[in-house]
């Protein structure tokens, strides 16, 4: 399935949020992202340097759930 994604230029993490609520930085800081499938909302620091993106991922919706509600944090990050 393909998600909505944001790549951060600045520490090359592509990020994505696995559920509605799963609001996430990527690891400098710079980008964020939120809303899961039900929405796409992402913003950034002044001057970070991003780029919208979909990425492919090979697991269910309630397995992305499942790793989010759980804090497992095995998903919703993935590095370029």
């Amino acid at each position: 399935m393909k998600l909505k994604a944001i790549h951060c230029l600045n520490c090359n993490d592509i990020i994505y949020s696995r559920a509605r609520q799963d609001f996430r930085y990527c690891s400098c800081g710079s980008v964020f992202v939120d809303g899961g499938r039900q929405y796409f909302k992402y913003g950034c620091v002044p001057d970070a340097e991003f780029k919208t993106t979909e990425i492919d991922v090979d697991i269910s919706l309630d397995e992305l759930y499942d790793d989010w509600n759980q804090m497992c944090d095995n998903y919703g990050v993935a590095h370029a």
